[in-house]
């Protein structure tokens, strides 16, 4: 419903004010020329005098303008400490209001810390060095790795953990390492245990019943796969339905186990009574 409501304003603004990016582009024109020139005597309102425009048409040609710089603070992947002081007076003087600029920095670091973090998952753990840089990113809003990752990756936050999920048992196994690298690059992140046990539930009871379904498959339950089962189960979030439901089927494969090494003691009895009479 969102993007059907941008289009409709947008289609209304070309349709009752067609020249309004013409005048936009003007104004955007005029205030870096004027910003470049007089730095700390420019101000915004003798920048644009005698110009046409609505108070509109100045609030997108002031937030172009300061989308620009930023754009090229941030071309080399990093907003070092003398262009967040130069985005700050720029913020000031173009008299953008707070809120804007809080939201404008954060899109910015978003897109490029979610790239940085990216890189930094390829081998599924961050390591010092990427640890540095996610912070680098994250302190261009005044905030640490976790803060910003609650801040602004929470509409995804469960998507991203699940994909970290999926990427663990991507080979159809969990070890305990690639646990504990999970929860470390999480805990990193600022995701609590609880907060990721939550969201890959769905994916983890999916999992243990792939591993289960293996172990039904020929009617046999090995040590190393009762293990993995119980180890699964005590460390991933399961419903108590779902834990009786395990339990219970690990239990019968046990018992089939055990019916089948006493058949095969039988069956070894019989054939060295047979030997024995020849």
């Amino acid at each position: 419903m969102a993007r059907f409501t941008d289009w409709i304003k947008q289609a209304i603004t070309v349709v009752v004010d067609p020249e309004q990016k013409d005048r936009v582009e003007q104004l955007v024109r005029v205030i870096e020329r004027d910003l470049a020139a007089k730095r700390q005597a420019f101000l915004l309102r003798d920048s644009v005098h005698g110009i046409e425009h609505r108070t509109r048409d100045l609030e997108e040609a002031t937030e172009s303008v300061y989308r620009s710089m930023l754009g090229r603070g941030w071309q080399d992947g990093k907003l070092t400490q003398s262009e967040q002081s130069l985005a700050r007076w720029a913020a000031q003087r173009l008299e953008l209001p707070l809120g804007r600029v809080d939201a404008i920095n954060g899109e910015f670091a978003k897109g490029f810390i979610a790239t940085a973090l990216a890189r930094a998952m390829e081998d599924g753990h961050i390591d010092e060095t990427e640890q540095a840089r996610l912070s680098e990113i994250a302190s261009t809003v005044q905030q640490t790795v976790p803060e910003f990752a609650s801040n602004f990756f929470a509409p995804e936050s469960e998507g991203f953990l699940r994909g970290l999920f999926a990427a663990c048992v991507a080979q159809n196994r969990l070890t305990q390492d690639d646990w504990q690298r999970l929860l470390d690059t999480t805990a990193k992140l600022g995701v609590s245990h609880d907060a990721l046990l939550s969201a890959i539930e769905p994916q983890a009871r999916r999992f243990v019943e792939h591993v289960l379904a293996d172990a039904k498959a020929d009617e046999r339950l090995s040590p190393q796969e009762e293990s993995t089962l119980r180890w699964l189960v005590s460390n991933l979030r399961m419903s108590p339905s779902f834990l009786a439901y395990v339990s219970a089927e690990i239990a019968r494969l046990r018992s089939i186990n055990r019916h089948c090494r006493g058949e095969t003691a039988v069956a070894c009895a019989a054939h060295q009574r047979g030997h024995s009479r020849r």
